[in-house]
């Protein structure tokens, strides 16, 4: 059984209410979060023999603290586990973004310049489907955004898109992917360290 790790990265403080842009920062609670996450797959008895990240700052941060504490020497940043692609939208108020969408309510829409929900499962499964080929029966962790983890968590499972905001993944919060060969097997959240929730921020 190859196990597959989908980690979202830790708190970031962002007092502006921005989407969250490739230079902000894990915040000190953040490390705190994941290094906690870590403890506990190592409680549980999860040893990844790869680690790929996205290159973004708080997931390039929260790959730091998560390998302090369970040691790996496969460690790479991939690309495909990148933020979600939203042209001139990063860095921006998170306000605009959801009064030009209003991604924050059931009749969301699209930007033509936006990746699309497709488009980021796409690229992630990519990256699992290498994994597990990689590393059959082994585990591997994916440090990631929200978005392009529920993306992938709903094509897996074969759900509809329209149910974005229906999967739970918090900060600090890691979904476990079991396959059998390239067969499905299960998929749930297994560690949460978010304590205070922020389900459904971006980033």
């Amino acid at each position: 059984m190859t196990r597959i790790y989908l980690l979202r990265h830790g708190f970031v403080e962002n007092p502006e209410h921005l989407f969250y842009g490739p230079a902000f920062v894990l915040s000190e609670r953040g490390k705190t979060q994941i290094g906690e996450v870590a403890q506990d797959m190592v409680a549980a008895g999860v040893q990844p023999a790869a680690v790929r990240y996205s290159p973004f700052q708080r997931t390039t941060d929260s790959m730091k603290r998560f390998v302090e504490t369970i040691a790996c020497s496969d460690v790479h940043v991939d690309e495909r586990l990148v933020e979600w692609r939203v042209g001139a939208w990063l860095d921006r108020p998170l306000a605009d973004f959801y009064a030009a969408t209003h991604y924050d309510t059931p009749e969301w829409t699209f930007d033509p310049a936006m990746e699309t929900h497709p488009q980021m499962a796409l690229r992630v499964l990519e990256v699992i489907r290498e994994m597990c080929a990689a590393h059959p029966d082994r585990d591997v962790v994916l440090i990631s955004h929200r978005e392009p983890i529920v993306c992938t968590l709903l094509a897996l499972q074969m759900l509809p898109f329209s149910q974005v905001h229906d999967i739970a993944c918090p900060i600090a919060s890691a979904w476990e992917i079991c396959f059998d060969g390239d067969r499905l097997v299960s998929a749930k959240k297994a560690f949460d360290r978010s304590a205070d929730g922020h389900a459904q921020t971006m980033g």
